[in-house]
């Protein structure tokens, strides 16, 4: 079969390669080797196939859980005090022990039974609520001249009053308030809310234009009800507005004006380019020259500028001037800096590997697999040298294949023993510590509480929101660990009253 190496030569590649290594043949081996690579997946499929053919062992993956050590982990979490819980497992970044738990025993649930780990009993303090609390809290709250706005609101009593009311509409009802004052959006628009916006918009703002009128808070209600502006105003009896301004297109005189003033500038009057600069002048001198006006040699100057297809010559020759300068030769580096190249290569050889075949050219890989320690220690002690950090944060953002690389190899990269064994100091590769920690949140939460206004939550940035649930679980649990059990201040009068 053309273009590929038939199955016993495959396998005896694999086999000459293997006693080549002194162990067994992995994909990253021969992905290099571009007809070897492509056989092989032709033929058999899979590289375990392949192996299994050539009677090659297949590769040794080391488990880095068993089910003894994930059920140790899960007591001593326990005894750390950790709830053995899907969701207090996710809060304490430990999603690997939620996946061995449903490897070996289907889920935490089974897995904290095999471990004999009791399930931490639900809190015996747990508020009640009741329909009479609910009203106290809304009216409360509306006299101390807070926000009764569902977003604005705790989050408990939203979930309280749509348990007991059904909504928290009719509970704010039931309180003898106007929901309509106190949520902030408003309800939609009706039919008979549409027409008399219209008629109102169009007695107060007569030079009210198109596109104002589509910038106004009232037409998605005129797309929803009526399917169009034109149709809503129509229906509202309004004539002759809003006011539509024309562009009118250029004289003939005055297109050919323009486009000399380009010409003598420098600037090209193409049809593309005028379309990205200039529509109304490419529309007038469609109009007036028919899309085609000469220069002073003859030439079109609507012309785009063409280039002449590739030859196979050509694509040849560009394939080798790209080695001999040390460009990478793949699909991903071609299309993303000679996509014309590439293409040429394709519509003329059939593939890019038959091209680089006929040039006498390596296809480079995408990527490198395998790194040696000595590599590995040439690129931390250049980065050393150069002043850059070598934290992980740094790594994985700067120079990712050098992360990957180290992960892979030690996975905790950052330990005092790694960095000595590269020849660093022991913590020059410690991470760097996050900003944020139960402490910080606790004094920011307090430093907000303590202005003049009562104390807001909704106001509150929303990364100390999310690092308040990080830590402490739940916005109320950190306003009681700030020493707020109210969410407000010590007292409900300012400071300084």
């Amino acid at each position: 079969m053309a273009g590929f190496i038939n199955k016993e030569r495959c396998i005896n590649l694999l086999q000459d390669l293997s006693r080549e290594l002194g162990r067994t043949v992995l994909s990253i081996d021969v992905e290099n080797r571009a007809v070897l690579y492509r056989s092989i997946l032709h033929h058999f499929v899979s590289f375990d196939a392949v192996r299994r053919a050539a009677g090659l062992p297949g590769p040794k993956r080391e488990r880095r859980w068993s089910q003894d050590a994930m059920m140790e982990e899960l007591r001593r979490l326990y005894h750390e005090g950790v709830h053995i819980t899907a969701w207090d497992l996710t809060r304490h970044g430990r999603s690997d022990l939620i996946a061995a738990a449903r490897t070996y025993c289907g889920g935490v649930a089974h897995a904290r039974s095999l471990a004999g780990i009791p399930l931490a009993p639900l809190a015996k303090d747990r508020e009640r609520w009741d329909q009479e609390r609910i009203v106290n809290e809304i009216l409360s709250l509306h006299k101390a001249g807070e926000s009764l706005a569902p977003a604005q609101i705790p989050r408990k009593l939203a979930s309280a009053a749509h348990y007991h009311f059904g909504s928290y509409r009719n509970a704010v009802e039931a309180a003898g308030l106007d929901y309509s004052a106190v949520r902030l959006k408003r309800e939609a628009y009706t039919r008979e809310d549409i027409i008399r916006e219209i008629r109102a918009l169009a007695e107060m703002s007569p030079e009210m234009t198109i596109s104002e009128l589509y910038a106004h808070g009232i037409s998605r209600g005129c797309f929803r009800e009526f399917g169009s502006l034109e149709a809503a105003v129509l229906a509202a009896g309004v004539s002759q507005w809003p006011r539509r301004w024309s562009n009118p297109l250029l004289t003939k005189a005055a297109t050919r004006k323009a486009l000399q003033t380009r010409i003598r500038n420098g600037l090209p009057v193409s049809v593309s380019v005028l379309q990205r600069e200039d529509l109304r002048l490419l529309r007038s001198a469609m109009r007036h020259f028919g899309g085609t006006i000469e220069g002073e040699s003859g030439e079109d100057l609507f012309d785009e500028p063409r280039l002449r297809p590739l030859t196979k010559e050509g694509i040849i020759n560009g394939l080798r001037a790209r080695q001999s300068e040390g460009f990478p030769i793949n699909k991903t580096a071609l299309l993303k800096e000679e996509p014309r190249l590439y293409r040429a290569a394709v519509r003329q050889f059939g593939s890019l590997l038959k091209a680089t075949t006929c040039a006498g050219v390596e296809i480079n890989p995408l990527r490198k697999f395998c790194w040696t320690t000595e590599e590995l220690r040439e690129a931390l002690h250049t980065r050393w040298r150069a002043g850059l950090p070598l934290n992980p944060q740094a790594l994985n953002q700067e120079e990712h294949w050098l992360y990957s690389a180290l992960r892979k190899r030690y996975r905790d990269f950052w330990r005092p023993e790694v960095a000595r064994e590269f020849g660093l100091p022991p913590d020059v590769m410690a991470p760097i510590k996050p900003r944020w920690s139960p402490e910080k949140v606790i004094a920011e939460i307090q430093a907000f509480a303590s202005g003049t206004d009562p104390v807001r939550w909704g106001q509150i940035r929303s990364i100390l929101k999310n690092m308040a649930i990080k830590y402490f679980g739940s916005m109320d649990a950190a306003r009681t660990a700030a020493g707020l059990p109210d969410g407000k201040k010590g007292s409900d009068e300012p400071k300084g009253s």
